[in-house]
């Protein structure tokens, strides 16, 4: 499934109000949509990073998330998110795409 269920959908903004600054979702092996909700932020699916399904080019990629932080006030923050494209080569290992 390329884009979010409803259920998905709803399970990310409920933990995002629930107090969550970072919802990473998972299982449908391809890379679907990203949001910022609240000022939040939502993967709703990474795909792929090591996986031996090789039968469509949606299942050979992914992405990898670097994700900064900082310390304020005692308190862990977020302060960038940068979605990388990964990709499974030939052996299925993964390798970021430049």
């Amino acid at each position: 499934k390329k884009e979010p269920s409803t259920f998905q959908i709803a399970f990310a903004k409920a933990a995002i109000d629930a107090g969550a600054d970072l919802v990473v979702e998972h299982h449908p092996h391809v890379v679907q949509k990203s949001e910022e909700y609240k000022n939040k932020y939502i993967f709703y699916s990474l795909g792929n990073f090591i996986f031996d399904q090789n039968f469509s080019k949606e299942t050979m990629s992914g992405q990898i998330l670097k994700i900064s932080l900082y310390n304020s006030s005692s308190t862990i923050k977020i302060k960038e998110i940068t979605p990388m494209e990964a990709r499974l080569n030939e052996f299925f290992q993964p390798e970021i795409v430049k």
